[in-house]
């Protein structure tokens, strides 16, 4: 029915108003209905997106804002998606191989290298090699392998 009304105006835009007026009429607010209250006017300042430069993730996030900035949105996102495609294969391609060790109390097998209570199990050699992560982990937590020793 709004397209024979008002053809050119968006319906979204139309509700937004309806709902801003029937919220000032009824005194939606003062009944205990929340509302959005004050917005800021003008537009949002100009500055980059906050990533780290130290790890290289940030870096296909700065050369797709760069791509979108300069270029526009199509050639933008297949920048970043090509920079992050080959961040992929950088980091799977250098795979991190552990030595493993029992930690006391639950038998779980962790990195000796990250673990100081890890321990080495006399007579036996235990490895695990993953991929390098794609996502920065925080710090201290680490890799997970599962398994426990009974």
């Amino acid at each position: 029915m709004l397209r024979w009304i008002a053809p050119v105006v968006p319906g979204s835009l139309i509700a937004v108003v309806l709902g801003i007026a029937v919220a000032a009429a009824f005194d939606l607010e003062g009944h205990g209905a929340a509302v959005v209250g004050d917005t800021d006017t003008g537009l949002p300042l100009f500055g980059f997106p906050d990533v780290s430069l130290n790890d290289l993730g940030g870096l296909a996030a700065v050369a797709a804002m760069l791509g979108v900035m300069v270029l526009d949105t199509p050639p933008g996102l297949f920048i970043g998606t090509g920079a992050s495609l080959l961040l992929l294969l950088h980091r799977s391609s250098r795979p991190v191989a552990s030595e493993l060790g029992r930690l006391p109390g639950n038998g779980h097998f962790t990195a000796l290298g990250r673990h100081r209570d890890s321990r080495r199990i006399p007579g036996w050699s235990c490895c695990a090699s993953r991929a390098a992560s794609t996502s920065p982990t925080p710090s201290g937590s680490g890799p997970r392998w599962g398994g426990s020793a009974r």
